[in-house]
């Protein structure tokens, strides 16, 4: 018997729903999820409604759509499935503030941000249901939470190779999160 495959918005149900019931559940395999073809469509869609501005690559979201939005996903597809994807530098772009300050900015490639954006949608129904029960209910931006939404995602994020944090940094927070 064949099985149908599940949509995305099942499989983050699923996940969430999952997460709810047993918090201490180890998910594993969500490597798969992330490469699917409808995950990286569903991340490149929600990349351009963002709008953002191009990165280091000098790529456009117009660029893409005249080369094929589909030979772009499957060719960062390719390479998410053999491991060889390397995320690009971000551009800096310095922003004036007042008193003659500047805020440094970081955009990423879109290949990047769509590749963040499928790890987001595959993990983010995981930690909505875990920060909740770690807070014992509370919104995530309320103390009391052992990692906040943003230091968790960011230490993903370092380990997948988008950010460059120092190591003490991520083993720090990494600790702080099993101890808790």
């Amino acid at each position: 018997m064949t099985k149908t495959p599940i949509t995305l918005q099942d499989l983050r149900r699923r996940l969430y729903v999952k997460a709810k019931a047993e918090p201490s559940w180890r998910f594993w395999g969500l490597y798969t999820h992330v490469c699917k073809p409808e995950t990286l469509r569903a991340a490149y869609e929600l990349a351009k409604q963002n709008d953002g501005a191009q990165g280091t690559d000098g790529v456009t979201f117009e660029a893409i759509e005249v080369d094929g939005v589909e030979r772009f996903l499957d060719q960062l597809r390719e390479e998410l499935v053999q491991r060889s994807y390397r995320p690009q530098r971000p551009r800096k772009v310095g922003i004036p503030k007042e008193g003659g300050k500047v805020r440094q900015l970081s955009i990423p490639s879109i290949r990047d941000r769509v590749a963040q954006g499928a790890l987001k949608l595959i993990l983010e129904p995981i930690w909505r249901r875990r920060s909740l029960v770690l807070s014992g209910g509370r919104m995530s931006n309320t103390p009391g939470l052992p990692m906040t939404w943003w230091s968790w995602w960011t230490d993903i994020r370092a380990s997948a190779g988008f950010v460059r944090r120092s190591n003490g940094d991520f083993e720090r927070n990494w600790r702080r999160s099993r101890s808790r």
